[in-house]
């Protein structure tokens, strides 16, 4: 176990160095820089319990107390990414309170006696205490419980997406981040249901703290490889260009909280209601998106997005995501595509001769990937792209 350990430590350690020196670093690099050297700390004190049985160090407590930070790094991690203007604010530090509560307890209030009894105890091995039990419960109920926040924050980030971008990748659907919360919900569960099995069968079948080791060392190389890759979704040039946590959170304030617009984004027509913008200006701005769309040919590049067409029709993406929505029932991913099948289609047409591919006439069209052209053609015409091909030709 001690050369996986070894390894995890050291994988986080270098991950926390790579995203403090990261260029065009922000505030979520800090949170996941943070998050993986606590991952490190527990490790380390997994290691020195693994090297030295008789460890009764009173601050070994407090690395015991960690793993009740995970929720909330997870969530406050995820819902940075997901935001146009992170910033952190303090209310954020609320999430740690029943960590910090633990860790006084053991380190400032607990006896002598009774610490040095819980660091040589543990649920996952040796004699099960009241306390024990009360620590893997609590501990699996806020693993859960900030799970299932960053689920659902992740599945409203989805929605906002398709009023965003006209194509989707790892780094802006974030599916890495579900796998990693996935597999963190499962992490612990499983150790305390090896640790029950172990106690029916009254054989240690296998050891339970093997779980949370393999667990959290995949984490520090999850982590820090796509964590370190991840780039802003969201964040536009402007507010980047902000050097102070104080300009910042002044630019914020002025506004509406970032989580409340991302909710706000993924309810129905009903949100437009108050949104100010007058029927002259709306048929102006549907005739100004189409002939964009048509002269322009913007959805020919792959990473077209709202951002873009807001900058260059000096048109708030606001007004562009209602006037799509209301007039054409469409957001902006089913709209960008729309335009892309009927360059396909029409290539094909002209394309007497099969001189292309499918695949590279779907890429010069803007797709970037060959499974969501042939999703996007079937769900668009009812045909894959070959059956297509055939019927025109």
């Amino acid at each position: 176990m001690a050369p996986l350990l070894y390894i995890g430590i050291s994988q986080s350690l270098f991950a926390v160095l790579l995203l403090l020196i990261k260029k065009n670093r922000f505030v979520y690099d800090i949170v996941l820089a943070i998050w993986l050297f606590v991952i490190s700390l527990q490790l380390i004190s997994v290691l020195v319990g693994v090297e030295n049985n008789n460890q009764d160090n009173r601050a070994m407590l407090f690395l015991k107390m960690i793993p009740f930070s995970y929720g909330p790094f997870l969530f406050i991690y995820s819902k940075m990414l997901v935001l146009s203007k992170p910033v952190f604010r303090g209310k954020y530090l609320l999430h740690f309170i029943p960590f910090f509560i633990a860790a006084f307890y053991y380190l400032f209030i607990a006896s002598d006696s009774s610490a040095i009894e819980e660091l040589n105890q543990s649920f996952l091995g040796g004699t099960i205490s009241t306390s024990h039990i009360i620590y893997a419960t609590l501990l699996i109920i806020s693993i859960v419980y900030y799970v299932i926040r960053v689920l659902v924050l992740l599945t409203i980030h989805k929605m906002k997406m398709l009023n965003h971008f006209s194509y989707q990748s790892e780094k802006n659907n974030l599916n890495w981040l579900k796998t990693i919360s996935i597999i963190f919900a499962i992490i612990y569960p499983s150790a305390v249901l090896a640790r029950i099995f172990n106690i029916v069968t009254e054989h240690e079948v296998f050891s339970p703290i093997i779980f949370p080791v393999i667990g959290f060392t995949f984490f520090a190389y999850a982590l820090s490889i796509f964590g370190f890759q991840q780039d802003s979704i969201f964040i536009s040039p402007s507010f980047a260009r902000l050097q102070s946590r104080r300009e910042r959170l002044e630019q914020i304030n002025k506004e509406k909280d970032d989580f409340q617009v991302i909710e706000e984004e993924v309810i129905e027509n009903t949100k437009y209601e108050k949104s100010g913008l007058k029927p002259e200006t709306y048929s102006e701005y549907v005739d100004k998106i189409m002939d964009y769309m048509k002269s322009e040919k913007p959805f020919l590049d792959s990473s077209f997005s709202i951002q873009q067409m807001a900058e260059d029709l000096h048109i708030q993406k606001f007004y562009i995501t209602q006037v799509l929505n209301e007039h054409l029932n469409k957001n902006f991913y089913t709209f960008v595509n729309d335009f892309r099948i009927e360059e396909v289609k029409n290539i094909i047409k002209n394309d007497t001769n099969n001189k292309y591919t499918l695949l590279s006439l779907a890429f010069d069209a803007g797709f970037n990937s060959k499974t969501s052209f042939n999703t996007t053609f079937k769900k668009y015409t009812g045909k894959t792209p070959s059956q297509y091909r055939k019927e025109v030709l």
